[in-house]
């Protein structure tokens, strides 16, 4: 019975600069229009509109400290479309990681850790087969991530990544649960994937086929836990 319009318009700018061929900074400005409409086709007097303009910045730095390795620093912002009569949502991120890409063989290993705290968002609860949104005051996320690139061969390549997510609701208002973890969120993912890659012959091009598995850990349904 609710029909929801979402049109979002945005202008962004970005620029790299290089200092030394050792120090690399980027910047950047965002601007996003968030047009929302909601119509109650069964009661139009509850039918809104919402009209949201909001900015966004993001300021990164990187340090090569060889040919093979660098070293990154990040801080990054975000906001996504709400609900009307919803606050967007608002995400803020810092991170900090290290790149290898070895000279010996093509291949590429990064690892980060970073702390993403996010506000007015809107979550899911209850069981899958009838999910309950609601909104949350603030949510804390502090993670690890690990991948590894690499081709094996000309023709094989593999991809590995793992994550840690600490997740933490910092505040929910009146609902409670703070120091929980919020629902549908889980501690540890995993994921392997490997892409093999047959020649082309005559009219027949080149051929890839890809094999992978991802690993999500437990979760709770709800922010109670």
């Amino acid at each position: 019975s609710t029909r929801t319009r979402q049109n979002t318009k945005a202008v962004y700018i970005q620029q790299d600069l290089t200092f030394a061929e050792k120090l690399i900074a980027t910047v950047g400005l965002r601007n996003d229009w968030l047009d929302i409409e909601e119509r109650n086709r069964l009661d139009p007097k509850t039918s809104g509109e919402a009209d949201l303009s909001e900015l966004t910045s993001r300021f990164g730095l990187t340090y090569k400290l060889t040919g093979e390795m660098s070293v990154y620093a990040s801080y990054a912002e975000s906001v996504a479309p709400p609900t009307v009569g919803i606050k967007p949502e608002e995400g803020k991120q810092y991170e900090v990681g290290v790149k290898y890409q070895p000279a010996a063989f093509p291949a590429l290993f990064t690892a980060s850790v970073y702390e993403l705290t996010k506000n007015n968002i809107t979550v899911t609860e209850g069981e899958v087969t009838k999910p309950i949104r609601s909104t949350i005051g603030e949510v804390r996320v502090r993670g690890l991530d690990l991948e590894a690139k690499a081709e094996i061969t000309d023709s094989l390549s593999l991809t590995a990544a793992y994550s840690y997510l600490d997740a933490e609701i910092i505040e929910n208002g009146n609902e409670g649960g703070e120091g929980n973890r919020p629902s549908f969120v889980p501690e540890h993912q995993g994921s392997l994937w490997a892409n093999y890659t047959i020649g082309g012959s005559g009219r027949r091009g080149d051929m890839t086929f890809g094999l992978g598995g991802r690993y999500m850990g437990p979760y709770y349904f709800d922010t109670a836990n």
